[in-house]
Parts: structure tokens; sequence; C-alpha cells
């Protein structure tokens, strides 16, 4: 097997693992916090392992859409799942993007005012807000897009399509976003299985 082709599905499996890591305990700390907007106050003043975390999950994400982008279009006649794909790489890349507002903020302890701090946190959130309802639609949007085009693709992409539909739809009810923690990393790892079985139809980014 071409080592290229290994590179797209080590880096599916790596943010299949490095996401429900991230994410659950995340919500395991809010979970002791009543008020959340101090809370996540208090963790974008701060640097730690977390957020490098962060930042490596969102590259793994960016890498993973723009290399499915590439492979759709030696499959797909029509263009629009793999523009797509690269909406959710770019809205994928706004929100880990927020990081450097912890940087800032860690930089700068005690140097803006806590109205002023509290501003920039809030904007912060708002972008971070708008970058996953982007990312969340442009996922919803191109689901439906490979669905649509299921006689063009191989039965493990038309699962894999499936399976992102039910993660996006999650995603924007919020309450049930939890049950993403499993599915969304199942997810990933039928998409690195993809990569991995499919290479002669792949171009990798």
């Amino acid at each position: 097997m071409n080592s290229q082709y290994m590179k797209p599905a080590i880096a599916t499996l790596m943010l299949a693992l490095i996401f429900p890591i991230y994410w659950s305990t995340a919500f395991y700390s809010a979970s002791f916090n009543n008020d959340i907007f101090a809370f996540i106050k208090a963790d974008m003043m701060t640097l730690s392992l977390t957020d490098l975390m962060f930042v490596t999950m969102g590259a793994l994400e960016v890498y993973v859409y723009l290399s499915l982008a590439k492979a759709l279009k030696s499959q797909l006649t029509s263009r629009f799942a793999p523009i797509l794909l690269v909406v959710m790489a770019i809205a994928s890349g706004l929100f880990h993007g927020t990081v450097l507002f912890d940087i800032t903020l860690s930089m700068t302890n005690g140097v803006f005012s806590n109205s002023l701090t509290d501003n920039i946190v809030a904007t912060g959130l708002f972008l971070g807000v708008c970058a996953l309802v982007l990312l969340a639609f442009a996922t919803f949007i191109c689901s439906i897009v490979i669905l649509v085009n299921h006689q063009q693709i191989s039965s493990m992409l038309k699962v894999f399509a499936a399976l992102l539909l039910v993660v996006s739809v999650l995603q924007v009810t919020v309450i049930f976003s939890a049950f993403n923690l499993l599915l969304f990393p199942f997810t990933l790892a039928l998409l690195a299985l993809y990569f991995v079985k499919e290479p002669d139809t792949l171009e990798v980014v």
C-alpha cells in the first residue's frame, strides 16, 4: 500500500481519538460550574495542554475535510460536495482559531479591565458559535448531497454520509450533542477505513 494513502487515514484516526478525550474532559469540567461564562472566561485566560489538543484537533479536522474533498472530486460529477467540505474545513479552522483569544488573554492577564476582558470573551464565544453553526449546516447539506449521488459512491461512503448526517443533526440540537462523543469518532473510523480501502480513486491533499 502506498504510504501517501495512509496520511489521511492516520489523521482521521488521530482525530477520532483526540475528539472524545478533549470534549468529554471539557463537558466534565463544565458540569461542576453553575456560571458557564465565568468558567469559559477562566479557561480562556490560561493556556494548558487542552489548548494544544484543541489546536491539534482543528488542524487534523481541516486536513481530513480537505482530503475527503479531494477524493470526492474524482468520484462525483457534482462539485457541490467538495465545495461544502472546503466550507466545513474553513468553519472548523475559524472555530479552532478562537484559541487566539486564549493566547491574547493569557498573555495580557491583568492588563485589561474586567469589562473589556468580558467583551473579548463574549466576542470569542460569539465567533465560535457562529463557526459551529456554519460547520453543522455545511455538514448537514454535504451529507445530503453525497447521499443524493449514492449511485456514484461506494457503500462505505454511503454509510459514512448517513452517519455524518446524524452527527450534524445531533450537533444542532445541543441537548443531544453529547451523543457525538461516541458517534463522531465511530464515523471518523469508518472514514479512515474508506481512505485505506479505496486508494485507487483517492487523491490526497
